[in-house]
């Protein structure tokens, strides 16, 4: 049976960071991806210092050329299928596809398993999501500034959404609440103080344009350069729910300072995890890459605790 010291799960900026930190300590690591990036879709990288701009796939293929140069690290394309607790000494057994039937023996878990977007059911919006329909004015606000945007997501967020973008980036926004909400009278002038239309009419499709993308309700079409769309998301590992780790409220994995979940030996890091302290979830490179690299570091004191008696501090 092959044994590691530490198994990850997931292979975007979280992932990638913590085999790079761990291989330089030379621990023998597992890094398994299933090859379904969040970002799939985005174009570039932003808000990653040294990166800007780089297009998310050949920032994997970079990373990735990093650990493959690390000898203790093994990388493999497949799915995890179980991660168990196992007898004294070695904390997990695992059950790794495609390395055979036999299940693996690691030490610790770091799960960098992200989370899946479900944008609205309005035809058009899963299609071009990341192509012309957008999530984040961090990540992608800069690049529409003074494009006519519309903003397609209900209630209170969508209507601070909308605010957030016409303060910051353009005179031209459009919020299609899409679902039917009466607005209260604060909020209806805090929209009108700040210049955004307001269009209640049910949004029927979003299409791209020869240039930009339309945006039709059961009232005509509205034409746009840009579209911004809060999509729910969804845990995009089973492993979570099998583990059993406590939750957030918004459905992220509750980790503390050093990125540890409810399970002892498990960690979690990325769009899949929140500090409990921190006061909402980010989904962002940098702040993934981040997450990875602190998940990593107190991995690795936990192995060298139970690998070293260390003396007690004077």
């Amino acid at each position: 049976m092959s044994s590691y010291d530490a198994l990850i799960v997931g292979g975007g900026p979280a992932g990638l960071t913590a085999a790079v930190v761990l291989g330089r300590q030379r621990r023998r690591v597992l890094l398994v991806d299933a090859d379904t990036p969040r970002n799939v879709n985005s174009s570039a990288i932003h808000m990653l210092p040294g990166r800007e701009g780089m297009a998310p796939a050949d920032f994997r293929a970079r990373v990735a050329a990093e650990i493959d140069a690390l000898e203790t690290v093994t990388r493999v394309t497949g799915r995890v299928a179980s991660v168990v607790a196992a007898a004294p000494g070695v904390a997990f057994t695992a059950q790794v596809e495609p390395l055979g039937a036999d299940p693996i023996e690691v030490r610790r878990v770091l799960l960098a398993t992200g989370v899946r977007d479900l944008p609205a059911d309005i035809p058009g919006l899963a299609e071009n999501f990341g192509r012309g329909v957008y999530h984040c004015p961090f990540c992608h606000g800069y690049e529409v500034s003074g494009h006519s945007i519309a903003v397609i997501a209900g209630g209170y967020f969508g209507a601070t959404l909308a605010g957030y973008i016409r303060d910051r980036f353009s005179d031209n926004v459009t919020w299609f609440s899409h679902d039917g909400v009466v607005l209260a009278p604060d909020m209806q002038r805090f929209l009108d103080e700040v210049g955004v239309v307001h269009e209640p009419a049910p949004v029927a499709a979003v299409e791209p344009a020869a240039s930009g993308m339309v945006v039709r309700t059961s009232d005509g079409e509205v034409k746009v350069d840009s579209v911004f769309h809060k999509a729910d998301v969804v845990q995009q590992s089973t492993l979570i729910a099998a583990l059993g780790l406590a939750m957030t409220p918004e459905g992220s994995v509750s980790v503390d300072g050093g990125q540890m979940t409810s399970v002892a030996g498990v960690y979690a890091a990325g769009d899949c995890a929140r500090v409990d302290s921190a006061p909402g979830p980010s989904g962002f490179a940098a702040t993934g890459s981040g997450d990875g690299q602190r998940a990593a570091v107190w991995l690795e004191q936990s192995l060298l605790r139970e690998d070293v008696r260390l003396p007690a501090m004077q």
